[in-house]
């Protein structure tokens, strides 16, 4: 019979985050978006694009955002995911 060899030390933990980041719900497990979601991420940037236009530094804009998804929504959704999930439906669009 062949053995298994086990190594010594267990694999490094992946150093891909930074220390900010460990706490957020999106590096615990992926989540992916459902349609209904997705429509009203769009529904509600439609609804504030004039205050994301009339501000440079918009974080407060995507925390609002963020806050009425997660209101409307039966998920949780973080101003970082919401950013990504529209930076990358933005990036396909074009």
């Amino acid at each position: 019979m062949h053995r298994i060899q086990q190594h010594p030390h267990p694999p490094a933990p992946l150093a891909h985050h930074r220390p900010y980041d460990v706490h957020s719900p999106a590096l615990a497990a992926r989540t992916f978006w459902n349609h209904y979601e997705t429509g009203l991420l769009v529904q509600l940037w439609l609804e504030l694009e004039p205050l994301f236009a009339a501000n440079k530094r918009n974080a407060g804009v995507w925390a609002q955002l963020a806050q009425r998804l997660t209101e409307q929504s039966a998920r949780h959704r973080t101003v970082r995911e919401c950013r990504i999930k529209w930076k990358n439906m933005w990036a396909k669009h074009r």
